[in-house]
Parts: structure tokens; sequence; C-alpha cells
């Protein structure tokens, strides 16, 4: 068993008249993180092996948080990444940015999900074909708060398909 345990004194104006002892047993909220986080591990494992990866636009603050996976298909080590919209499509491909940029916006303002292939230009110049599926978030009011999207390279199948 693991156990938290709090310890807090009891004053009577500024006399010490005793101590109040809280005992919680933690041991399924501590199974409960180490499932988490083997989940965690199981899904960058996942995303690795089938080449996905996954990202969330915030629209009110404009942050954009990408998985490992994805950081891996573009080859963007996670600390070079701006966390932006604009830094995301500044990996577009040039001829396809206009398009997918479009689309999110779109997205944003209709509340419909997209499904699109365009390229990303790696920090390598390797060109990389991706398949995008993105679903707004939309708050209680029905206000579209942000985008959630995963990704697969797909540039093996494009190239040989």
């Amino acid at each position: 068993m693991q156990v938290s345990l709090s310890l807090r004194a009891v004053h009577d104006g500024d006399v010490r008249v005793g101590t109040v002892a809280v005992l919680q047993d933690i041991t399924e909220q501590r199974l409960a993180q180490a499932m988490l986080g083997e989940a965690e591990a199981r899904l960058r494992e996942g995303e690795s092996l089938a080449h996905i990866g996954r990202w969330q636009f915030d629209v009110a603050t404009g942050v954009v948080q990408w998985s490992d996976g994805f950081h891996a298909i573009h080859g963007v080590d996670p600390l070079d990444f701006e966390g932006t919209l604009d830094a995301q499509l500044a990996y577009v491909h040039p001829d396809d940015r206009d398009g997918v940029r479009a689309t999110v916006d779109h997205s944003v303002a209709s509340g419909r999900a997209f499904d699109e292939e365009y390229r990303v230009v790696r920090p390598d110049q390797e060109i990389r074909w991706l398949h995008t599926r993105a679903e707004p978030t939309i708050d209680s009011a029905g206000t579209v708060v942000g985008l959630r999207g995963i990704a697969q390279d797909v540039t093996d199948r494009r190239d040989h398909g």
C-alpha cells in the first residue's frame, strides 16, 4: 500500500493546541499513473512503427502541439518547433501551403473535419507525403475551439504505388 501523509498544526489564537493528520491510500492513483505512462509509451511506439503522428491546434491561443511521431515525420527536433500554426504550415511544401491553410481555415469556420494529402519539406530538404485527417474540437456553445489531427507518412505508397 502506498500512502500520502499530510500534517497540519491546529491553533487557538497564537497557541498550538494539536495536530491533524490525514492519511490517504494512494495505491490506486499510483497504479493509474503507471498505466497511463505505459499506455503513452505504447502509443509512441505505435506511432513510430506506423509512421503516424498527432497534432492539436488551439484556436484561441494559436498554439500547436505535435506528438513525438509528428516531429519524427517532419524531421524536426521538438526544441526547434515554435508551436504555432504558421510554424506548422512553414513545413508544408510551398505548392501545397495555400491549399492546406485554406482547408484548416475552412474546418475552423465550418466545424467540419477534413481528410487530405499534401507534401512537407523536412529541414534536410527531403520531401515527404502526409495523409492527414483532422476534426474540430467544439465547445458547449457549438464554437470551434481547436483542431485535432493525425497524419501518416505515405511517401512510400505514393512513390511505389
